[in-house]
């Protein structure tokens, strides 16, 4: 906030860090947010099966490229050992994920996409979300007409070109409603970390006191168990 007062902001550069915490924030809402266990499980699954398609596929471009750079005999040894400690990673997460319906083959599914899919928003601020993520996303990516859309345009003296500033009311809507998904993050976090599953047998979680033996006299006087 205080860049924003000293006026020390570029069109770009509020964007890109906003842009990370609102899909960091809503990622952790889509998991921790459903009331089942069983779907908080199957969003987790979902989310590192997909990290690990994309960890696939650049593994496969890095291959490509020092395939064609005459490896030595040792360097494509440890690439085949690389390949196959990937697939043996890919091969069990599929069987954790199999009871969800879930595979490798079965991930990626855009921001947008997991937007309109969860219970996080309601009808309303899951466009709102949206809105958000995408002129977020477009103003890290360069867009010129989301530059346009959320800066202070000023006309030269030609009339031939514009001064572009960063606009902080275009910017602070977005903000306060990524600011208010982090803290519902920290809050849903907070809450599964330390709210009992009710799926959890009293037995497992409540300390069982053993009575202590009572203290008598013996004929000396000596207090004894």
């Amino acid at each position: 906030m205080k860049m924003i007062d000293a006026d020390w902001l570029t069109p770009y550069g509020a964007w890109s860090p906003l842009r990370a915490l609102f899909e960091n924030s809503f990622l952790a809402l889509w998991i921790l947010h459903p009331e089942t266990s069983e779907e908080r499980v199957k969003n987790g699954l979902a989310m590192v099966l997909d990290e690990h398609r994309q960890h696939g596929i650049r593994l496969g471009i890095y291959h490509r490229l020092h395939e064609s750079a005459s490896p030595s005999t040792e360097e494509l040894a440890d690439m085949e050992k690389t390949k196959e400690l990937h697939a043996r990673i890919v091969a069990d997460f599929n069987k954790l994920g199999a009871p969800y319906g879930l595979s490798i083959q079965s991930t990626g599914a855009s921001v947008t996409a997991q937007i309109q899919q969860s219970r996080v928003f309601s009808d309303e601020g899951k466009g709102v979300a949206e809105l958000v993520w995408r002129m977020a996303s477009s103003l890290q990516h360069g867009d010129t007409a989301a530059l346009y859309t959320t800066s202070k345009t000023t006309p030269t003296e030609a009339s031939q070109t514009v001064t572009v500033q960063f606009d902080p009311d275009s910017f602070l809507s977005a903000y306060h409603f990524t600011l208010d998904l982090f803290s519902r993050a920290i809050g849903e976090m907070v809450m599964r970390s330390t709210t009992e599953s009710p799926a959890t047998p009293p037995s497992a979680t409540k300390k069982v006191k053993r009575p202590r033996k009572k203290q008598t006299q013996d004929g000396t006087g000596r207090t004894t168990r």
